[in-house]
């Protein structure tokens, strides 16, 4: 048996559609929109459940992982960036 997820919904009708928040992740929101949805998603809860669904759902392990580590700074030294970096492809990350 499968567990479906379900999708956080939001309560504002000026919500975007899903397609556009993956567009925000993936940087391809064209710029005369870009601004208007970060501001959106910066104030809308359940945009930002959505918008972090979208984001998590290749690597649901390494999210629930990172999302713990806000409480205190990671170590330069950590293998984490490495791991992060493996994963995202972007050396920029590591401090």
């Amino acid at each position: 048996m499968t567990t479906q997820v379900k999708t956080p919904t939001c309560s504002r009708a000026d919500c975007p559609p899903e397609t556009d928040l993956a567009e925000l992740l993936d940087a391809t929101t064209p710029a005369e929109k870009s601004e208007w949805m970060t501001e959106h998603v910066g104030e809308c809860e359940g945009c930002q459940k959505r918008l972090d669904l979208l984001a998590t759902a290749e690597y649901p392990i390494l999210a629930e992982a990172v999302r713990g580590l806000n409480s205190e700074p990671i170590p330069k030294q950590s293998a984490l960036w490495a791991a992060l970096d493996d994963v995202v492809g972007d050396s920029t990350l590591m401090p």
